[in-house]
């Protein structure tokens, strides 16, 4: 039930926003012209239109039809989130209504590529902490959207690898930089994890960056 709130939720969001981008262009435009919505993920086309099927179907509950009164312009970058900022950036050149982009990379790509097509996201990461919006009450700029979980869960797992391995001495952390909630789970981590283990991440689509780390953790003789 919580996830179709969210995504009813979600929804309604979109709806607004496209309603309030869009409203001049629709009057001018014959009703037979489907609005072009862009939609931006990290991921691989099969793994999104999975993780995205509740959204569509829902949007074509409510009467957007793909092909009849809706386009969607659909940009996947097959988990190669380096990519994403490349995607976010042709997406806008195609100038879709608005940019549909529910995680945190893709909605951030999506801001820094364009100040005045809307964009709608849906995650659960802290949108303020990673600079996507100004403050949930008053988001700002271009970027609205719904939140599902504002706090790390960073600290859980670690407390839940501490229950599996009581015996555990040293446990190392592998994170993607590049990725916002980086920045937040490390910061909750803080309290938990020495500075020096927090400092030791990688960048998880590199495989040079990959066969690196895999031979420090070996050296340093984590459990």
């Amino acid at each position: 039930m919580k996830r179709r709130r969210l995504l009813l939720v979600t929804l309604v969001t979109l709806g607004a926003a496209i309603c309030g981008r869009a409203g001049l262009l629709w009057a001018q435009t014959p009703a037979t012209t489907p609005r072009r919505v862009g939609v931006l993920a990290p991921s691989t086309r099969e793994k999104e239109e999975v993780t995205l099927k509740p959204f569509f179907d829902e949007m074509r509950a409510l009467g957007w039809i793909e092909g009849q009164t809706i386009a969607y312009d659909r940009s996947y970058a097959d988990d190669q989130q380096r990519d994403v900022a490349r995607l976010a950036a042709e997406l806008v050149a195609r100038k879709p209504v608005l940019i549909y982009a529910p995680p945190m990379p893709a909605a951030l790509a999506a801001k820094r590529a364009t100040a005045s097509i809307p964009i709608v996201f849906g995650t659960g990461t802290d949108p303020v902490a990673t600079g996507l919006v100004a403050s949930l009450a008053q988001p700002g700029g271009n970027v609205t959207g719904v939140v599902s979980i504002i706090e790390s869960l960073a600290p859980k797992h670690f407390d839940l690898l501490h229950e599996l391995l009581p015996a555990a001495k040293r446990i190392g952390y592998l994170g993607d930089p590049s990725d916002a909630r980086f920045n937040i789970d490390r910061a909750a981590l803080a309290p938990h994890m020495s500075a020096e283990t927090l400092d030791f991440h990688h960048g998880k689509h590199h495989k040079a960056y990959v066969d690196k780390t895999n031979g420090m953790l070996a050296e340093k003789g984590l459990e």
